[in-house]
């Protein structure tokens, strides 16, 4: 599994290579647990350069689509501990495991249980 998972990562990265050194910017965003206000570090294209936000936006759908069968299945758990949900945010939670994945950009049918179409 480590084997595939690895393989899978340098599949994804060489897909992406040329735009991985693009110039990218550090950004804090917030993160809301119950009561509690805290935030992450995260990397982000530069605002206004088109060019980076579409590669970023193409290399997120990537690793998101193409790692996902090696992540850890989700529990009714995970799912009480994210509500309440949007529609849109229970459906990528049920599907990708997270529920602000994707956002406004994935170009597949789903279901309305968050499962995707055939």
């Amino acid at each position: 599994m480590l084997a595939a998972l690895k393989n899978a990562c340098r599949k994804v990265a060489e897909r992406h290579a040329s735009w991985l050194t693009a110039p990218l910017g550090l950004q804090r965003l917030p993160v809301h647990s119950g009561e509690r206000q805290a935030s992450f570090l995260a990397l982000v294209p530069r605002k206004g350069d088109s060019a980076s936000e579409s590669a970023m936006a193409a290399l997120e759908r990537d690793c998101v689509t193409e790692l996902d069968r090696f992540r850890a299945p989700l529990d009714q758990r995970d799912v009480e501990r994210r509500e309440p949900l949007s529609l849109d945010e229970r459906r990528n939670l049920l599907r990708w495991g997270y529920h602000h994945v994707l956002a406004g950009s994935v170009p597949f049918p789903h279901h309305p249980d968050g499962s995707p179409a055939s």
